[in-house]
C-alpha cells in the first residue's frame, strides 16, 4: 500500500491495484495541503523498497485493523478509511466559522 508512488515502489500492475479512497489533507500553517489517493495490491513482483529512505523511518508490515500506538495519525487515518470507509476523508481542516 502507498500513499504516493515516490513512497513505496513495488512491481504492482494497474490491474492488480484496487482505488480505496482519497484523502484531502490540510497542513496547519504554511505547510502545503495535499489530495492523497489510495491503492491498495494484493500481489506484486519484487519487494517493497522504499523510494526516499532519507524522508521515512522505515517500512513496517503492521495490522490495519490495529495500527501500533506510534503509527502517525495520517496513516492511522488511511489505515481507518481503508477498513470502515468512507471512501473520502477531509484531515486537520479548520471548522466553518473556527480556528485550526
Amino acid at each position: 500500500m502507498s500513499d504516493a508512488p515516490h513512497l513505496l515502489i513495488a512491481g504492482a500492475s494497474a490491474e492488480q491495484q484496487e482505488f480505496c479512497g482519497l484523502i484531502h489533507h490540510h497542513e496547519s500553517g504554511d505547510g502545503p495541503d495535499r489530495i492523497t489517493a489510495i491503492f491498495v495490491a494484493q500481489s506484486w513482483a519484487g519487494e517493497p523498497h522504499k523510494a526516499e529512505p532519507d524522508k521515512h523511518e522505515g517500512l513496517f508490515w503492521v495490522s490495519v485493523e490495529k495500527p501500533p500506538p506510534d503509527c502517525h495519525p495520517y496513516t492511522t487515518a488511511f489505515f481507518h478509511m481503508i477498513t470502515h470507509g468512507p471512501s473520502y476523508r477531509a484531515l486537520n481542516w479548520p471548522t466553518q466559522g473556527g480556528s485550526e
